[in-house]
């Protein structure tokens, strides 16, 4: 795979799926990083603050909620970019995408967000986002707790 090539997450063999946003440098009683795993068993959110975590939850999940995740990454066409050596901002955002087969990783790639500058993943993240936080019923109150 190189760093221009969208990674074919449909024909792959990944068992798993996470996403992970993690928050700006923050005050802890405002800082919320979380995580989104996607399994055919199960799907699992851990909200945190600065690894502290004060939520989780877990909802069934199916093989057919699988293979959408990874039809939304294939159309979201994400792929790690190339990184650049330029000073990075600090106190931004990230977002990170990790696929899985049997606890090995076998695709990683993450974004930071920071003074309207972004990198090194490419595709369309935000789609990406929206989706897996629909996922869970109540995220919204889910990730104020």
């Amino acid at each position: 795979m190189g760093f221009d090539q969208p990674f074919d997450f449909v024909n792959s063999d990944l068992d798993q799926v996470t996403y992970r946003f993690t928050d700006s440098s923050v005050p802890p009683r405002y800082h919320r990083s979380y995580s989104i795993v996607v399994t055919a068993q199960a799907i699992t959110v851990t909200v945190d603050s600065y690894g502290d975590i004060v939520a989780e939850k877990s909802l069934p999940s199916s093989a057919a909620q699988l293979q959408a995740a990874w039809v939304l990454l294939d159309e979201a066409r994400i792929h790690p970019g190339r990184k650049d050596n330029s000073p990075r901002c600090t106190g931004g955002t990230s977002d990170r995408i990790t696929g899985a087969y049997q606890g090995e990783t076998r695709f990683s790639a993450s974004r930071y967000n920071c003074g309207g500058e972004s990198g090194p993943m490419q595709g369309d993240i935000a789609a990406v986002k929206a989706y897996f936080q629909g996922l869970i019923p109540d995220f919204d109150q889910l990730i104020r707790t």
